[in-house]
């Protein structure tokens, strides 16, 4: 993956919270930076991704939208290497807040990510 950056993130973040009343802050712009670095050097588009989720949703940076927002970012991720998420969104959310509460690992996000994402057409 190269090319992912902390500016692109924030604007993921605030078209997924835009019109709502959920609160769009940014809590800590070094995490995001850490993501960035991370996943710009990871090759594999699925570890990308899978790293993307663990560090938004175990190290928040923003005040909320977190899930969607990995979420988000992960399928971008995935769609610059061709590929697409083909599993249940409720599954994936529900792997995330086993995550944000030390019930889940990161290698059970790549593990999910592995099963659950098919080539585009």
């Amino acid at each position: 993956m190269d090319g992912l950056t902390v500016d692109h993130i924030v604007g993921l973040h605030r078209q997924i919270l835009a019109g709502k009343d959920d609160d769009a802050r940014v809590l800590s712009e070094a995490n995001l930076h850490q993501l960035v670095f991370l996943v710009n050097a990871e090759q594999d588009p699925i570890e990308a991704a899978s790293r993307a989720i663990f560090q938004i949703v175990a190290y928040p940076s923003f005040n909320d939208g977190n899930k969607r927002t990995a979420c988000r970012v992960a399928q971008e991720i995935l769609s610059q290497a061709g590929w697409r998420l083909a599993g249940n969104d409720e599954e994936l959310f529900a792997l995330m807040q086993e995550l944000k509460d030390f019930a889940a690992e990161p290698e059970d996000i790549t593990a999910w990510i592995q099963t659950n994402t098919k080539k585009t057409e």
